[in-house]
């Protein structure tokens, strides 16, 4: 049994929209908290630039099995991450 879908220009671009604004949901969510908590509002880019800090921090530090050469590039990101993100705040 051969059946054809044809999906329309206009819903293939809807459901484009829709998947990229429930991927950006839990970054907004963030944003809006790293706002309350810095109590004054920040852009998208500070937002992933805070992101990354913590994820550059946490795979330098929580995994106990890295070899010694691994941690040090965690540490060089996370040093590195942290002073992009102290010059973005210090730009407002």
């Amino acid at each position: 049994m051969n059946t054809n879908m044809q999906i329309s220009s206009g819903s293939t671009t809807m459901l484009i929209e829709n998947v990229k604004k429930s991927l950006k949901r839990p970054a907004e969510w963030l944003r809006q908290y790293y706002s309350a908590v810095m109590e004054r509002e920040i852009n998208d880019r500070q937002t992933w630039s805070l992101i990354e800090v913590q994820a550059a921090f946490f795979a330098g530090v929580m995994p106990a099995d890295y070899s010694l050469l691994l941690r040090a590039a965690c540490c060089l990101w996370f040093y590195l991450a942290l002073k992009r993100c102290r010059r973005m705040f210090q730009n407002i």
